[in-house]
């Protein structure tokens, strides 16, 4: 192949290369080994690089090890959104050459965000590259994207966003799985856009073949995976849902064993009809609709692979009803048929060695210079105000002024839509709400330093009153009986001569009344025969009445911060107005960045004394709280003190805790758990590892969020639980105090928010079953952050696994040092005498002792 030149792909991410951006190293990679030229692919990051599909020929190279002089007449191919990047690097080279991929639809939204308010002119620069044939197009979308910037014939070229995923070589013989049932794939992720064509595919498929039971399986994960009532669809539809989403050859896989037809779009279309198995493509839409037509992937024209319900009709390409399709592949018996067209438009079009043909003989009609494109007048200005940034304001990089720039462009729109609201004179209320509600959350309520400071006359005069007469009563408010974090600092003010301690239980008010009144009478119950003549039912049920506490108590602990959960008498509120001191402990241990909703709240800038577990949460509540850390002190997580006397009792075999989080649907702040992931792997541990014993200690709102949820029935979860149980090494544990169970154990396998921290305080090890790296980044706080270093980490089943098999079975625990080493500087603040700590700094603030 023609010509042989140099072949630089270029990226500049600090982040691992996205699924569609590995077209690049694939296509590249083909290149290397096929054709003469030298085929380099540079990036900031590498470490994620397909290693068995990277040939050997092809130079990878992180950019700061790339000698970019030593290519100055090479051909740069980048992606539209990196141009300027490259650009930096290469200005001075004028004879080198730039073939830009335009690989997803907004991708000239994105180089125009990159620009100056004054210069964002990128239908100039389109113009620029379509005339130097110096572009090529990912598919049919990209390309109606474009139109709107600018009318050429130059736009009718593509190169696939796909990777060559196929195994290169002819696709399997394909038979049927089933005659009794249809087995069929969801094989894209559940977002916005894909919610509702996936819902009405599951009302499409219920109404077909009406004897014929269905198996769905759900390969994807999304933001709105569990929105859909999957019980709107049982028990005809089984649903199974693949772990397998984020590892592209082992979901094909799986979808090869199991499946006959799937159901996709985009990407993943083409990911399927790489293995040969049928591929139908669905619309994609954001508002619900209700349509029944389908195209097989072999059908397709034009690189067209996703289009909206209601332009399909204009793109004249072969439909069916579900009920066809269906027929073809069950009753017309044409699933291999079907397939091998779907592989051999895969091939003609986006396969690896399309994409290499299409790039080479681009290269050849491509005459766009650096020099060139450098002449052109707003590419010109901008990088002139890059270089000049370079200089002025000590800007290292393109990344680095792309910051700058953007911040600069926010400004500038802020400035324009302030303009033209007030010339227009269309100052919504609700705009001005919405406004009002984000500056909240920059500048704090002036009440809650009036408050703050009215604090300090209440600790004077509860001081005069208490140093007479020798002791305080103290309240701790509970609402459930197992969300009591403040129990250490109760049982021991029970041994001191200045504190009256009293556990107050009062009902749940956000719920209904024969939920409240059973979780009030079990708390007062148990709490009554543990602590007798200690614990007050703060409501009588005869008469219907709360118990107004008035000035009775002087200190309140409280023990969660949702003060609708209680009566106005029981709330923080209610005690502002009087002479006591409020305080409050987090129940769960501070790792998630959930936390930022509680340290943001009308609470917790209203408390006296906000307890946190360590100086690096006190400083994070410095900077997060919008009192800047005015309450926080730090006190040590006061619940693992009683840890410290249990004494482990003796034993012969390992012992695994599995300790699944609860939230198993979409929740922005706090998505973490894994459960229906890896529901399936918890029942065969037992099975795979017989010479070792598995508690099976899950949160204990899981099974009643899958059943509220309609995701499991309640058969299903008694089903589960009592296969759980039939094994003689493992126990499904529903003890209310854990911390026994922690110190007989040898690890635990888990996803929860507390145990994040808590288990640590063992200084076992640790694996934490994580949906992909970005949540340690996004979903935690900085200690959350480095309580997840000292655990090994969990994408999938094989990680858990060789957790399993070299570090606690085999005893190979290269982190241990470093995790003991955290434990004892970083968590074990007062541990194990926090409790007692934190009165001796109540006794020198109130008794001045």
């Amino acid at each position: 192949m023609e010509p042989k030149t140099d072949i630089i792909f270029f990226l500049d991410t600090a982040q691992n290369i996205s699924e569609s951006r590995l077209s690049m190293v694939y296509t590249a990679s083909y290149l290397a080994e096929e054709t003469d030229n030298q085929v380099y692919f540079i990036n900031n990051e590498i470490s994620n690089l397909p290693k068995d599909s990277v040939s050997d020929k092809l130079h990878v190279m992180r950019i700061d090890d790339f000698a970019f002089d030593e290519h100055r007449y090479a051909t740069y191919v980048t992606a539209t959104n990196y141009l300027f990047y490259l650009l930096a690097h290469i200005a001075s080279y004028k004879q080198a050459k730039i073939l830009v991929l335009n690989d997803f639809p907004e991708a000239y939204k994105a180089l125009q965000n990159q620009m100056p308010s004054e210069l964002k002119r990128t239908d100039s620069i389109l113009q620029l590259l379509c005339e130097h044939s110096a572009c090529l197009f990912a598919n049919a979308n990209c390309i109606d994207r474009a139109d709107q910037f600018i009318e050429q014939d130059h736009l009718m070229r593509y190169f696939t966003v796909i990777g060559d995923y196929c195994l290169r070589d002819e696709p399997s013989e394909y038979t049927l799985k089933s005659k009794k049932r249809i087995c069929v794939a969801w094989y894209n992720p559940i977002a916005d856009h894909t919610f509702y064509p996936l819902q009405c595919l599951l009302r499409n498929l219920k109404s077909v073949f009406p004897d014929m039971k269905i198996d769905v399986h759900i390969m994807g994960d999304g933001k709105k995976k569990w929105s859909i009532d999957y019980s709107e669809f049982s028990p005809r539809i089984r649903f199974f849902f693949s772990p397998l989403y984020d590892d592209t050859m082992a979901t094909l896989e799986y979808m090869r064993e199991n499946v006959d037809i799937v159901f996709t779009n985009g990407i993943s279309a083409v990911r399927s009809a790489s293995i040969g198995l049928p591929t139908v493509l669905v619309p994609t839409t954001k508002r619900q609709y209700k349509d029944n037509q389908y195209v097989f992937f072999c059908d397709t024209t034009g690189g067209r692979l996703s289009w909206s319900p209601n332009e399909l009709w204009s793109l004249e390409m072969k439909t069916y009803t579900l009920l066809g399709v269906l027929e073809k592949i069950l009753i017309e018996n044409k699933k291999q048929e079907i397939g091998n067209n779907c592989y051999r438009q895969y091939i003609s079009q986006f396969s690896a060695k399309q994409n290499a043909g299409l790039l080479l003989d681009q290269i050849k009609k491509n005459d766009l210079t650096v020099e060139r494109c450098c002449a052109h007048t707003d590419i010109q200005r901008h990088l002139m105000a890059f270089f000049a940034a370079k200089n002025d304001y000590k800007v290292s990089n393109y990344q680095q002024y792309h910051d700058f720039i953007r911040e600069q462009n926010k400004r500038t729109n802020l400035k324009n839509q302030l303009k033209n609201n007030i010339k227009s004179g269309k100052l919504y209320i609700k705009q001005e709400t919405q406004a009002l509600n984000k500056i909240k959350k920059y500048i704090p309520n002036p009440n809650y330093y009036k408050i703050q400071l009215e604090y300090k006359n209440k600790v004077k005069r509860i001081s005069e009153k208490a140093i007479i007469n020798g002791s305080i009563n103290v309240a701790f408010i509970l609402v459930f009986n197992s969300v009591f974090p403040t129990r250490p600092v109760f049982e021991a003010m029970l041994k001191t001569e200045h504190f009256n301690p009293f556990i107050l239980v009062v009902p749940n008010v956000s719920r209904d009344h024969e939920y409240q009144m059973r979780i009030y009478r079990e708390a007062v119950d148990s709490l009554t025969m543990q602590y007798p003549g200690h614990v007050i039912g703060a409501y009588n049920e005869t008469y219907d009445e709360y118990l107004e506490l008035k000035d009775e108590y002087q200190l309140i602990f409280f023990c969660n911060p949702y003060p609708k959960l209680v009566n106005p008498y029981h709330s923080l509120d209610y005690f502002l107005k009087r002479d006591v001191l409020t305080i409050y402990m987090n129940y769960g241990f501070a790792a998630l960045s959930f936390w930022n909703e509680v340290i943001s709240s009308d609470f917790y800038n209203k408390i006296w004394l906000a307890c946190v577990e360590s100086k690096m949460n006190l400083e994070y509540l410095k900077h997060h709280e919008p009192i800047k850390g005015l309450n926080g002190i730090v006190t040590g997580y006061l619940k693992m003190d009683k840890m410290a006397s249990i004494v482990a009792k003796s034993r012969n075999r390992k012992r695994i805790l599995i300790c699944p989080h609860h939230t198993v649907w979409g929740w922005s702040t706090l998505n973490i758990g894994n459960f229906l992931v890896y529901h399936n792997l918890f029942l065969e541990l037992p099975k795979l590892y017989p010479n070792v014993d598995f508690v099976f200690r899950p949160h204990p709102l899981l099974f009643e969020n899958l059943l509220v949820r309609k995701i499991w029935s309640q058969q299903q979860i008694n089903d589960y639980i009592e296969k759980m149980e039939s094994y003689e090494n493992a126990v499904y544990d529903t003890t209310g105090d854990y911390l026994e169970v922690f110190v007989n154990s040898d690890a635990m396998i888990h996803d929860c928010g507390s145990f994040i921290g808590e288990y640590l305080y063992t200084e076992k090890p640790c694996c934490y079953m994580l949906k992909d790296l970005n949540q340690v980044y996004e979903g935690f706080v900085p200690l959350g952050q480095k309580c997840i270093e000292q655990h090994y980490k969990a994408f999938n089943k094989k990680d858990i696994l060789d957790f399993i098999d070299k570090v606690v079975i085999k005893g190979d625990d290269p982190m241990k040092k470093q995790r003991e080493q955290f434990v004892r500087e970083e968590l074990k603040v007062n541990y194990p005498h926090a409790a007692d700590e934190f009165i001796k700094v109540l006794e020198k603030v109130i008794f001045k002792i």
